[in-house]
């Protein structure tokens, strides 16, 4: 990622990644790092490809449903997997006032 944006005169607003394939752990990881490194440089919107019943999972803990834990979010939430999870990261710090439990707002 850092080679890329260093290619860049000005970073984009919006950033689009395909995923070459699902299912593949490896590539998980990668994007999981590469969301991690977006939103250290302030990056707050991140869209994901999931079937419709696993989006609402994840849709109810970004709301801040209590029913939903980030550990049930992580599992059930995501329909091509969610990778490993980054121990120390279970909310944003950064997120406007007012979201749910220091959530990221869903759109």
């Amino acid at each position: 990622m850092r080679s890329f944006f260093d290619r860049l005169a000005v970073p984009p607003t919006v950033l689009a990644l395909g995923e070459p394939t699902h299912g593949e752990s490896a590539f998980l990881q990668i994007r999981n790092e590469a969301f991690a490194w977006l939103t250290e440089r302030g990056y707050r919107s991140i869209a994901l490809e999931s079937d419709q019943s696993a989006g609402l999972i994840a849709d109810e803990f970004v709301r801040g449903c209590a029913a939903v834990t980030l550990d049930r979010a992580l599992a059930e939430g995501f329909s091509h997997g969610s990778g490993p999870p980054r121990p120390t990261v279970t909310s944003c710090s950064g997120c406007a006032s007012g979201t749910p439990g220091g959530r990221l707002r869903s759109a």
